[in-house]
């Protein structure tokens, strides 16, 4: 996906340049390389869009970690017949 590779590229490439000023952890970049890994294009959008509006003096930061869902599969319990 194009996303991840460009998130990768300022990950790798841009973020060195400058201070590290995101207020949460994750920080914002990390998140959407999550988001964008875990969820499909707009709701990765728009996720990443909102937590990068928050990002700003006026919210307080801190621990913010990103929704994704994870598949649990239950454990068949019962006990197949055996035939002789």
């Amino acid at each position: 996906m194009i996303c991840l590779k460009i998130l990768r590229f300022y990950q790798k490439f841009l973020s060195p340049l400058k201070p590290a000023a995101c207020r949460y952890y994750p920080s914002c970049s990390e998140y959407a390389l999550w988001q964008f890994q875990k969820k499909n294009f707009f709701l990765a959008f728009f996720s990443t869009f909102f937590r990068i509006l928050r990002c700003n003096p006026f919210f307080k930061g801190g621990f913010d970690y990103p929704r994704v869902s994870k598949n649990f599969y239950p454990i068949n319990l019962c006990f197949k017949p055996i035939f002789l």
